[in-house]
């Protein structure tokens, strides 16, 4: 369970942020040490061989980043995430809904706060995989982000 959010609010929050969240259908799913969205298998999410479009996958697993710090905005403080880096291997076609899903936890979001407390900035990996309705891994990705927190200089 998030610091403040439960995985409704924290859909609706994302929604209103990035259209594109709300475009695509991307629901949170969990928020604890486990993190997951999901995306939906639609007409409109679909690519011109009636796949998922990796567009749609990569901006699930992108989100994750996010996801984390609202997760634990109360324990992190007041910080601007940003991803650096997303390198995405597509193993299998998604035809089906898919689900983002990375782990993040409490030992790692202590390591995280005091890497901000002492330097006001943190860059850490997540490793994400996305699966289909069939639990079967259909790409697999490394997101770097660094985490920036807001300064008074």
């Amino acid at each position: 369970m998030s610091d403040l959010l439960d995985v409704s609010q924290a859909s609706a929050m994302l929604r209103k942020m990035l259209p594109l969240y709300e475009s695509i259908g991307l629901t949170v799913e969990h928020m604890s040490d486990v993190l997951e969205c999901s995306v939906p298998f639609s007409r409109h999410n679909q690519n011109h061989l009636g796949t998922l479009h990796a567009g749609v996958q990569w901006s699930a697993a992108e989100m994750l980043g996010g996801l984390l710090y609202m997760t634990h905005m109360q324990t992190l403080g007041n910080c601007s995430p940003v991803v650096c880096e997303v390198n995405i291997k597509f193993l299998k076609a998604a035809t089906s809904r898919i689900r983002a899903r990375t782990r993040f936890d409490a030992d790692q979001v202590q390591a995280l706060k005091t890497t901000l407390d002492s330097e006001n900035k943190a860059f850490f990996d997540l490793n994400i995989e996305l699966l289909d309705d069939a639990d079967l891994v259909v790409s697999t990705v490394v997101a770097k982000y660094r985490y920036r927190r807001a300064t008074s200089d």
